[in-house]
């Protein structure tokens, strides 16, 4: 089952800026998979990542899925707003 809800901590620019540097904001999509933000000390543009679970294999895999919009508009190619 697909979320129903975006998460509010993620949602703009202002409310991700807001968020403590280098943790990992996770927003669960559906049981064993996320989508996280994460954003450095050095104060750049955050960076959005996928991570699944695989309960077969007990293995995640993440991936990076580009560069958060908080200082440049989404292209969507590699500044991506909040993935839905």
């Amino acid at each position: 089952m697909a979320r129903s809800k975006r998460s509010t901590k993620l949602d703009s620019r202002g409310a991700r800026l807001a968020l403590p540097a280098e943790e990992r904001h996770l927003d669960p999509l559906q049981p064993g998979q996320y989508v996280i933000y994460q954003r450095p000390k050095s104060k750049a543009a955050g960076s959005w990542l996928a991570r699944s679970y695989d309960p077969e294999t007990r293995k995640q895999r993440q991936i990076k899925l580009g560069i958060a919009d908080d200082y440049a508009d989404a292209n969507g190619k590699d500044v991506l707003k909040q993935p839905q």
